[in-house]
């Protein structure tokens, strides 16, 4: 990992104040960010079926007829 002498001093101030290891600190923001953008996925559906202008106009599939191939 490679950051400037700056932001490696600020990080380490972070971590002391917490009590962690520079590495532990960095290693939870770095979970934590990826748990945030893993569920990002699923509100920016939602999100797009909340907007969706499509309707079925009430008609209803089986599940056999929804996987049957034509």
């Amino acid at each position: 990992m490679v950051m400037d002498e700056q932001t490696l001093t600020l990080g380490r101030q972070c971590a002391q104040k917490r009590n962690l290891s520079f590495d532990i600190f960095v290693a939870q923001l770095i979970q934590r960010e990826v748990k945030t953008a893993s569920n990002d996925w699923a509100e920016h559906l939602f999100s797009l079926i909340d907007k969706s202008t499509g309707s079925s106009d009430g008609q209803k599939w089986t599940r056999d007829e929804i996987h049957e191939r034509r």
